[in-house]
């Protein structure tokens, strides 16, 4: 059966405007669209079925090309007055009842996609089409039942054609692995929804105030939204403002607690933009307005744009990067030198088992946790008062070293020295740097 004999069997049975027959032979001719390949075969099959000069013609094939819409069959037929012309009507496509026959409705979905878009600031776009179940079952009945091996499926044709038409309008490029904007159309309502890729700011902070969580809370920082202060609130509120987003969530490579402070080059983080309407912002802007915002409790460096994957990357080193800290802990005892140069001596590249601290038992699954601590340096600063500097592994819980946390922690500072600390003031100095392939530049 050649490729007309089998187009005439489709229509004997299913009405089919032009677009939806051409696409059934989609790859077959070269430089044509689905439509025009609809309306070759059609004029094919019109003209095997009218000889102009013997008059003769072939009327079931003329009443199911009509029945299928196809205007020169419709003026055929009342021309010549063929029986059933009378009564005879174009019924509607039997996929995508008639949508797709002209170019109306792409144009509309086009045109409102345009007005919503123009809000946003992106070089690169995908459309990506949701079909109903029914118009996509109705396509695959036909291709099963007729055994047609060259079709291709109305999503691929409506996101190729809606792409082109987007490109022409909008002079940005169609990016199929990582678009900033990925556009998904609902056919046939012509609704559509926009997924918004973020923004993603790595740099690294400083936390020059006590009393302030690294985290706004469970919602994050919420454009016209109020979080409480925070480490979060402070980075997230200035970058909205810039990027029109409606939500900035804040990674960090680890945490440090409310009462302490993050000094030295500050610890590693990255902020999730989420659904920005700008993206060009200068980073030195975004500084500025970080510190003036927080009125000096953080201090932002080493900003730039980077990707996902660096938050995987932050959370998964952070557990074993180096890190220091000052610790100034009040006893209840007076504290000998000696006794100082033996903490020294124990805590040198020494393991430590700490079970999960009591602080944070509610949140954390209650396991054993081995950690090293690599060195430890003391200073007497009055009978009962001692400062630490303390390098450790990253995830250690320093308090509890000190504290030993009821017999969670082993061995402890405060076990070494059988005296019990009273006051804690804790301090972060340095967190290693991470690798540089950590942070693509120019993502």
């Amino acid at each position: 059966m050649d490729e007309l004999d089998l187009a005439k069997r489709i229509l004997s049975k299913y009405p089919l405007c032009s677009n939806c027959l051409g696409r059934l032979f989609a790859s077959l001719g070269y430089g044509l669209s689905n439509r025009d390949r609809g309306v070759a075969i059609k004029t094919l099959l019109l003209m095997k079925a009218y000889n102009v000069a013997t008059g003769s013609v072939d009327v079931e094939t003329v009443l199911l090309l009509t029945k299928s819409g196809f205007e020169p069959a419709i003026k055929l037929l009342r021309n010549k007055k063929l029986e059933g012309y009378e009564s005879l009507k174009a019924e509607k496509c039997y996929i995508c009842e008639d949508l797709l026959e002209s170019s109306e409705f792409l144009k509309a979905v086009v045109g409102k996609i345009l007005d919503k878009v123009k809000e946003y600031e992106f070089e690169s776009f995908l459309v990506g089409t949701q079909v109903d179940a029914e118009i996509l079952e109705r396509e695959e009945r036909i291709v099963s039942e007729f055994g047609i091996p060259f079709s291709e499926s109305i999503k691929k044709e409506i996101n190729r054609e809606l792409g082109k038409k987007l490109q022409e309008a909008i002079g940005r490029d169609v990016n199929y692995r990582n678009p900033d904007l990925t556009i998904l159309v609902h056919f046939p309502q012509g609704e559509f929804s926009l997924d918004v890729k973020p923004l993603f700011i790595y740099g690294r902070y400083r936390k020059l105030m006590r009393g302030l969580s690294q985290s706004a809370g469970r919602l994050h920082v919420k454009a016209n939204v109020k979080a409480k202060p925070s480490v979060e609130e402070f980075i997230g509120r200035p970058l909205l403002k810039l990027t029109e987003a409606e939500m900035v969530r804040l990674h960090g490579a680890g945490r440090e607690d409310v009462d302490v402070l993050m000094l030295g080059n500050g610890r590693p983080f990255v902020a999730e933009v989420v659904k920005p309407k700008k993206r060009n912002i200068e980073l030195e802007r975004v500084k500025e307005m970080i510190r003036e915002y927080s009125k000096g409790a953080i201090e932002v460096e080493d900003l730039r744009f980077t990707d996902r994957k660096t938050i995987a990357k932050l959370k998964a080193l952070s557990q074993h990067t180096t890190k220091l800290y000052r610790a100034v802990v009040t006893f209840e005892n007076e504290v000998a030198e000696s006794q100082l140069n033996l903490v020294e001596e124990v805590f040198r590249n020494k393991v430590i088992k700490q079970r999960t601290p009591l602080r944070v038992l509610r949140r954390r699954a209650d396991k054993v946790r081995s950690k090293i601590v690599y060195e430890v340096k003391a200073r007497k600063l009055s009978n009962g008062k001692v400062e630490f500097l303390i390098k450790c592994q990253g995830g250690l819980y320093v308090k509890e070293l000190i504290t030993g946390d009821e017999g969670r922690t082993k061995p402890s500072i405060a076990e070494v020295l059988e005296n019990k600390p009273i006051e804690i003031v804790l301090d972060v100095l340095y967190i290693e740097e991470f690798g540089e392939d950590i942070v693509p530049r120019g993502c």
